[in-house]
């Protein structure tokens, strides 16, 4: 380096070399200005150009637009007598279109020289420098606040020559570097605490702004002692005394890195909202599509090449389950125990446990590979998310471009814990529907196991029950064993209706009672069903009464089994509970409203034990009953009031009492029943009269009856004996196929449930003809016709519209349907009813006569 260089360093900015003052006074009023020739000087203008400017129009334009709101808003504060003089620095346009500095002084004229006038003077102060003695003496005590104020600066500021070589350093810039300015001696300042990529880059801005004299602005992430800086640099020229020079350069470097990090973070969190967001709305995506959208998520999310999930109890998976995020590089299948061995050498134990882990130390990562011999493992990271204190799943990434940092570890914690219950929910969705399927199970089997035991049950009660009608029936019994077996009768209809209690509480519990929704009449059915307990309210010597007020329509729509089996509990409660006084039942049909079904209102009242209050709320549950010092005095299941509360719900009403103890209780039930249009039927005592007319006036049937049970089988022939009809046995549908060909019977009564061929198979055969091959056994020709009416030798063909009766003990909600759909045409439930078989008998009667009567409804 030359003497003259370093001189010119010493005696840089010498108070010579400034260009004159220039005088100006602005009319602003008039929006008149006149210059001194000095303008022209001061801003390299053309010769004249000063004088021509009458207008204030050159200033403005002349002037850098960032200062020219200020300098508007000062002079007018001067010209209004706000403010006493003007003093502001502004940039104006040379006539080479680089920048001056120009500081404008002045004053307002006194008013009697015209309102709005302003005269000064201009100063060029581009060439000021940092050092005071280039600080011309008209800014008095200025120069020490501008040297504090780059002392105490935040940025980091440096004056330098284009060897990099320092004049001033910032306290802040010598705290980066870690040595004073004092300190550095010969050496480049910024080999000292900078990498040497740094270095170049400094170099080569520097080196720019000595060749073109203008300003550079540019942003770089340097590595210091204290790590990354992410630094917005601004360089400008100092120029020597000819204006054109440029002798140093000013450094200043703005700290950004706490505002880059903030937008990263800022960016990363949204990124990480939307993700989560995105993963809760995959509601029908499977585990493996949304592991795989995690795993790629997580990689993106810390700018890592690998990433992965891996779930230690998988329902799909016993050893746990492994998807990784990369693209077309998997050469394993997802859980292969040898990428574990790979990746984690020693062990998922070891390595996956309850604390997050980051490593960037190449020395502490083996170098294995990934995928075959596609990818090592430089750095990883890995988080778990825990439930319940056990790590849940485990989400890794690998191999980002630098090291990871504890940002990095707190996004994965944050994506892993809120992807986790999503994913888990999916787990849960899965075992949700395998339940569900599992329950549809349960359902079927208990739907076939509650009518397996409707069968096994009802079959022997109905020859128990048949058989004691039998008895009941004779004219010579004695009156001590008629009363024995009318007792024997009233406890197996006990049991029975235990028995369909039972079954029909296990319906509604499983949610599986339908209503049979058809016309009935109202009255009928509360008048049958008042009779049923004459007798035994008679025996007790309480009084029985039903009251209906109001009108009542002569026909409803809904179902008729589950009004009457309302009735039949509540009636049977009172019944039980009532000693002495008497029962009560009052009905009201609401008027309907429009569009709406019609409310029935029932109440039964009665004199009886009453309901202590702390129970009155627990004998609607099931298997309650009241009872007095924890003996138990009645019979029952305790299952009435809850079957008539959940047919009353499902009724669409609801059902409520009010008792005192010993003094009696009121039970109120309400349902809704439609209407339907009125006719003018027969009346009952019409219609009873006429249909008990044709029940004893109707011609003799043979018939024909399939039953396995050998005591339903000895009821079922004397039944049909007594009213007048030929019988004849067999114990399965084949042996019926085959009497049929060997006997023209009038009818068959046929059970559903029997050895080698079924009712419904047998209705199958008969309505479709298909009997051809079978071949009767010697047994039964022997046997045939056996006292039945001579009609002819065999074989006979079978007609395929034979009536065809199903006596079942399958009683369960939509057996008759399924029964009458397969081809019966009448279905009778066990245990069997002597009337009702009547009925049924005369339906076929009528219809082998060709008389066209509407059959009655097939009874449950």
């Amino acid at each position: 380096m030359s003497g003259q260089d370093t001189e010119d360093r010493e005696t840089a900015g010498s108070a010579g070399g400034y260009a004159a003052p220039a005088r100006w006074e602005w009319d602003q009023a008039a929006g008149r200005g006149l210059f001194s020739p000095h303008w022209e000087t001061l801003l390299d203008l053309p010769a004249g150009s000063a004088a021509a400017a009458v207008s204030l129009q050159p200033l403005y334009d002349q002037m850098h637009e960032d200062d020219l709101v200020l300098f508007r808003e000062d002079l007018a504060a001067v010209t209004s007598g706000s403010r006493p003089g003007l003093d502001i620095p502004v940039r104006m346009r040379r006539r080479d279109n680089t920048w001056a500095w120009i500081l404008l002084q002045g004053k307002a004229l006194p008013p009697e020289e015209g309102p709005g006038r302003v005269a000064g003077i201009a100063l060029e102060i581009s060439r000021l420098r940092l050092d005071k003695r280039f600080f011309p003496p008209t800014f008095g005590d200025s120069l020490s606040s501008f040297q504090s104020l780059l002392d105490n600066s935040p940025n980091f500021i440096m004056r330098c020559d284009r060897e990099l070589f320092p004049f001033y350093i910032n306290p802040a810039l010598e705290r980066l570097v870690g040595c004073k300015l004092g300190d550095l001696g010969s050496k480049r300042s910024l080999e000292v605490g900078l990498d040497p990529a740094y270095l170049a880059f400094l170099h080569e801005h520097v080196n720019n702004v000595f060749a073109t004299g203008e300003t550079h602005r540019t942003r770089r992430t340097i590595l210091t002692r204290s790590g990354p800086l992410v630094g917005e640099f601004c360089l400008w020229p100092e120029f020597s005394e000819d204006g054109a020079t440029v002798r140093t350069v000013m450094v200043q470097i703005q700290d950004l890195t706490s505002q880059v990090r903030q937008g990263h973070l800022l960016r990363l969190n949204e990124m990480r909202a939307s993700a989560l967001y995105d993963l809760s709305q995959m509601h029908d995506a499977s585990e493996e599509e949304l592991m795989g959208f995690v795993a790629r998520q997580i990689a993106l999310l810390t700018g890592s090449e690998y990433g992965h999930i891996y779930i230690p109890q998988s329902r799909l998976h016993d050893q746990g389950y492994t998807l990784w995020a990369v693209d077309n590089r998997s050469s394993r299948e997802p859980g292969d125990p040898f990428i574990w061995k790979e990746s984690h050498p020693g062990g998922l134990e070891k390595n996956y446990g309850r604390k997050a882990t980051v490593c960037n130390d190449p020395e502490a990562v083996p170098s294995r590979y990934f995928f075959g011999d596609k990818s090592t493992v430089s750095r990883y990271m890995f988080a778990p998310a825990l439930e319940k204190g056990a790590v849940a799943c485990v989400a890794a990434v690998y191999n980002k471009a630098a090291d990871y940092e504890e940002e990095d570890l707190r996004q994965l914690e944050r994506f892993i814990n809120g992807a986790w219950p999503v994913l888990r929910r999916q787990g849960y969705v899965d075992a949700l529907e395998k339940a569900k399927e599992s329950a549809v199970r349960a359902n079927a089997v208990k739907d076939r196991f509650l009518a397996n035991v409707s069968h096994e049950l009802r079959t022997p009660l109905n020859g128990l029950l048949g058989m004691l009608q039998i008895i009941a029936s004779s004219e010579n019994l004695a009156p001590e064993l008629r009363e024995y077996v009318h007792n024997a009768n009233l406890t197996g209809r006990t049991l029975l209706r235990i028995i369909s209690d039972i079954l029909d509480f296990s319906r509604m519990q499983a949610g599986a009672l339908v209503l049979d929704i058809a016309p009935f009449d109202l009255r009928q059915t509360l008048t049958s069903t008042m009779e049923i307990f004459r007798n035994e309210a008679e025996k007790k010597r309480l009084a029985l009464d039903c009251v209906l007020e109001g009108e009542f329509p002569s026909r409803l729509r809904g179902d008729e089994a589950r009004v009457r089996q309302i009735l039949f509990n509540l009636l049977g409660n009172a019944l039980k509970f009532t000693h002495q006084g008497g029962i009560c039942l009052r009905c009201a049909m609401q008027p309907p409203a429009r569009g709406e079904k019609r409310r029935l209102h029932l109440s039964v009242s009665d004199t009886g034990i009453g309901i202590p209050r702390k129970m009155q709320a627990a004998v609607f549950d099931a298997f309650t009953q009241i009872q007095t010092a924890g003996v138990r005095r009645h019979q029952g299941t305790g299952l009435g009031l809850g079957i008539v509360r959940q047919l009353a719900e499902q009724m669409g009403g609801s059902v409520s009492l009010e008792s005192l103890p010993g003094k009696g209780t009121t039970v109120y039930c309400t349902i809704c029943l439609e209407a339907v249009p009125e006719k003018r039927p027969l009346s009952s005592a019409r219609k009873t009269s006429r249909t008990k007319e044709k029940e004893e006036n109707q011609p003799p049937l043979v018939i024909l009856v399939a039953e396995d049970d050998r005591v339903s089988q000895v009821a079922m022939r004397l039944f049909l004996q007594r009213q007048g009809h030929s019988v004849f046995c067999v114990e399965n549908g084949r042996q019926a196929l085959e009497a049929l060909l060997l006997y023209p019977f009038d009818c068959l009564i046929s059970d559903v449930l029997m050895p080698e061929m079924d009712g419904l198979e047998l209705t199958r055969r008969i309505r479709q003809g298909l009997w051809n091959g079978v071949i009767p056994g010697p047994a039964l020709r022997k046997a045939l016709p056996g006292g039945l009416p001579d009609r002819g030798a065999p074989p006979w063909s079978i007609p395929a519209d034979l009536p065809i009766v199903s006596a079942s003990a399958h009683a369960m909600h939509g057996d008759r349907e399924h029964f009458l759909r397969a081809g019966m045409d009448f279905y009778l439930s066990k245990p069997l009813n002597a009337t009702e078989l009547a009925r049924v008998l005369a339906c076929v009667v009528a219809r082998r006569s060709g008389r066209s009567e509407t059959p009655p409804p097939a009874q449950a």
